[in-house]
C-alpha cells in the first residue's frame, strides 16, 4: 500500500502505473494475500539447496544449506553493518550442510535489504561473492518487522493459477532425446530425482550462446535436438532441451514466459529483458509442480565460439514462485 487511511488502501501496479483501492479486511494482520507469509520465505523447496528468512520480533534467522564446492563461510548483512554491526554476522559453513546465522534488525525502520554472501576455498582473503543481494528485503510497518511481499509475487501467482493442465504437458520426443534421456536417468524411479538428474545436466552440459546474444552470429540453435548436438543455445534452448528430456520419462511441463527486472538496494525496479523463459514440470508423488530456471542455474558461456565452463547455481532448481518473484515476474504459459 503506498497509502491508508479509513479502511482503504491505495495501490499502484508495478507494471502499467495505475492506481485503485481495496478494502483492507481483505489484507489480514500478516498476510499481504493468500500463500504469502510475511515472516518466513524459502528460496526452493529442496532440501539440499535453500536459503530460509525468518522473522521474530526483531531478530532476522538466515538458515539453510548451500551447494558450493569449497564453501567456507556464509556471512549474512541487513542494513548498515557499519553503523548496525549486530545486523551482520558471518559463520563457518560447508558445502551441502546446514548453517544459521541470526542477526539484529531493531534499526530496520523501512524498506532494508538483506545480502547473503559466500567465501570459498582459494578465494582471496576478506573476498565474499554474492548469493542474495537486495532481492529479499526486510521493513517495518505499524512498529512490526517484516519480510517485503516481492514485487511480482501476485501476478506470478496469478499466471501459476491459470496453467494447462497435465495432460498438456506431454507430448512427443525425437527419438536421440529420448535415447539420451533414459542414458542419464538409467535405473531412476523416483520421480523428484529424475528431474533433478535430467536439470542438472543441461545446467553442467548446454551454453548460454553469447555470440547471438551479442549480435556476432545471426542464429542459434533453439530445437530440443538440435541443442543436445551443439550444445549452444539461448533460455528457450535451455527450456527446449529439458522439458524434451522430462517428457522422455513421461514427466508432464511447461515453458512459462518471464520478464526479467533489474532490482536496486532501494527496492526499485527496472525492466532488463521480457524474453525469458523458465520451466515447471509435474511432480505426481506430491501433487505439485516444480519451477526451474536452467538458463539462471548454468554460468557456461558460448562465446567467441568457445565452450567456457563454470561451476552451476544451485538456487533455481524447484525455486518457489516467491522467490523467483524478486526478479521475474512469471506473466503466461507457451503454446
Amino acid at each position: 500500500p503506498t497509502e491508508e487511511k479509513e479502511g482503504l488502501a491505495e495501490y499502484t501496479c508495478t507494471i502499467c502505473a495505475k492506481s485503485y483501492e481495496e478494502v483492507l479486511p481483505k489484507l489480514r494482520p500478516g498476510e499481504f494475500y493468500a500463500g504469502f507469509d510475511p515472516y518466513h520465505m524459502r528460496t526452493g523447496h529442496s532440501d539440499g539447496n535453500y536459503v530460509e528468512f525468518s522473522i521474530s520480533g526483531n531478530k532476522l534467522t538466515v538458515s539453510g544449506k548451500i551447494v558450493k564446492e569449497g564453501l567456507e563461510y556464509v556471512w549474512v548483512r541487513c542494513g548498515d553493518t557499519d553503523k548496525y554491526p549486530d545486523g551482520g554476522r558471518t559463520v563457518r559453513a560447508k558445502s551441502g550442510s546446514s548453517f544459521s546465522i541470526t542477526v539484529d534488525i531493531d534499526h530496520v525502520t523501512g524498506h532494508t535489504p538483506i545480502r547473503v554472501y559466500t567465501h570459498c576455498a582459494g578465494d582471496e582473503k576478506n573476498t565474499y561473492w554474492s548469493y542474495v543481494n537486495n532481492t529479499v528485503a526486510v521493513t517495518k510497518e505499524k512498529g512490526t518487522h517484516r519480510l517485503e511481499m516481492p514485487a511480482f509475487c501476485e501476478d506470478t501467482m496469478d499466471t501459476l493459477a491459470s496453467r494447462p493442465d497435465v495432460a498438456q504437458g506431454l507430448g512427443p520426443v525425437d527419438d536421440s532425446v529420448k535415447e539420451f534421456s533414459d542414458s542419464l536417468v538409467k535405473n531412476e524411479k523416483d520421480t523428484y530425482r529424475k528431474m533433478q538428474i535430467l536439470h542438472d545436466w543441461v545446467a553442467e552440459n548446454i551454453y548460454y550462446d553469447y555470440d547471438y546474444m551479442s549480435g556476432r552470429t545471426a542464429s542459434t540453435w533453439t530445437a530440443a535436438a538440435d541443442v543436445l548436438k551443439h550444445k549452444n543455445t539461448m533460455c528457450v534452448g535451455l527450456v527446449n532441451i529439458l522439458a524434451d528430456l522430462l517428457r522422455a520419462q513421461g514427466i508432464s511441463c511447461h515453458a512459462v514466459k518471464s520478464t526479467i527486472y533489474n532490482v536496486t538496494a532501494a527496492g526499485k525496479t527496472s525492466v532488463r529483458t521480457t524474453g525469458h523463459v523458465v520451466l515447471e514440470a509435474y511432480l505426481p508423488e506430491e501433487d505439485r509442480w516444480v519451477l526451474m530456471d536452467p538458463t539462471w542455474t548454468s554460468k557456461n558461456r558460448y562465446e567467441n565460439g568457445k565452450f567456457i565452463k563454470n561451476p552451476m547455481s544451485h538456487l533455481y532448481f524447484d525455486v518457489s514462485p516467491e522467490y523467483i518473484s524478486t526478479s521475474q515476474c512469471l506473466t503466461g504459459f507457451k503454446p
